[in-house]
């Protein structure tokens, strides 16, 4: 009885220490509060009106944007107020990397010439399809239909900052109304090829319960990695930003 009481107080400390937003109904970008994490340089806010959620995120940092098209991005949303991967938004899609054939997709180095960086044409290459998971299914989901009900749209300021903005309705994430959600804005560990021969199974984020749902996208196993884990491509933190929200959703 002990041990399990002690578990629940780890439980009821972690959930606590995530920090609450102060956001407000609505849905103008100009009233945002956007709030920032050093370690990503990213800019992220959060807001809602009767139907619908809304994240947005911004950066301007060259390694950030990258990481982000390279790594794939994962937005969690747990209408339970805790820190649960069990639904998640994923777009961009990771890409994946093969033994031999590293993927030169975005690589800005074309002999000795530097290509400039573009975010709009990563945003013109990047996936036409998003996919939408939670603990019972996963669904892939055309991001240019305006039929689709999770709608983000990916665009790039004239300085070359990177906006994000995500829109999915409450009828998606609860079953229950809910007035606290927990959010996490989490780039995936990119997947790293074995070299030389042998089965490589897994990669750089192992499965959760979506396991065999038939995707072979990269990511699709929920962009499980350990907390704070560094990307092997650069010497700055990966995206992990976890907080919570509070809603005051009136019957």
């Amino acid at each position: 009885m002990k041990r399990f009481s002690i578990l629940f107080l780890f439980i009821l400390t972690a959930c606590a220490s995530l920090p609450v937003l102060e956001i407000a109904e609505g849905t103008d970008l100009t009233d945002k509060r956007f709030y920032y994490d050093k370690d990503s340089e990213v800019a992220y806010s959060a807001n809602y009106d009767e139907n619908n959620i809304y994240i947005t995120l911004k950066t301007d940092n060259e390694n950030t944007i990258k990481r982000i098209f390279r790594n794939g991005l994962y937005v969690y949303l747990d209408p339970n107020g805790r820190k649960s991967k069990n639904i998640y938004f994923e777009y961009p899609l990771a890409k994946k990397m093969r033994a031999g054939k590293p993927n030169m997709e975005h690589t800005p180095m074309s002999g000795n010439m530097k290509r400039e960086f573009n975010i709009n044409e990563l945003i013109d290459n990047s996936d036409m399809e998003a996919i939408f998971s939670t603990k019972e299914f996963a669904e892939k989901l055309p991001v240019y239909s305006q039929k689709t009900d999770i709608k983000v749209e990916l665009s790039a300021s004239d300085k070359n900052e990177f906006l994000y903005m995500l829109r999915i309705p409450f009828d998606r994430i609860e079953k229950v109304r809910s007035s606290e959600y927990a959010i996490g804005i989490v780039t995936g560990e990119m997947e790293m090829p074995q070299m030389g021969g042998g089965s490589h199974q897994g990669g750089g984020m192992p499965g959760n319960d979506m396991q065999g749902a038939g995707m072979s996208n990269g990511g699709m196993s929920g962009g499980q990695r350990p907390e704070g884990a560094y990307d092997r491509n650069s010497n700055m933190q990966n995206i992990d930003i976890w907080f919570k929200i509070l809603m005051n959703r009136g019957e």
